[in-house]
């Protein structure tokens, strides 16, 4: 079945979207959390856009879930 990724990566640039074909639901949902943990680990978003996301839509364009990561740093009182 196919499903599509619409995909932030935290750049500022746009969401990014593709289609893959994937034989159930959850070996979708799987490779969103994989395409998140792989943005991530090739770098954090940066302000002023600190989330990137992947979100997962069926065939129909009909939306299943959406992953994201928001990556915030704050300041303590010293």
């Amino acid at each position: 079945m196919r499903y599509f990724l619409e995909v932030m990566d935290g750049s500022g640039d746009g969401p990014v979207s593709m289609s893959i074909d994937f034989g159930s639901e959850e070996e979708a949902v799987r490779e969103a959390h994989v395409a998140l943990a792989e943005m991530a680990r090739d770098g954090l978003p940066k302000e002023p856009v600190n989330v990137m996301s992947v979100e997962l839509f069926d065939e129909y364009k009909r939306p299943i879930t959406e992953l994201r990561l928001t990556f915030e740093v704050i300041p303590k009182p010293v």
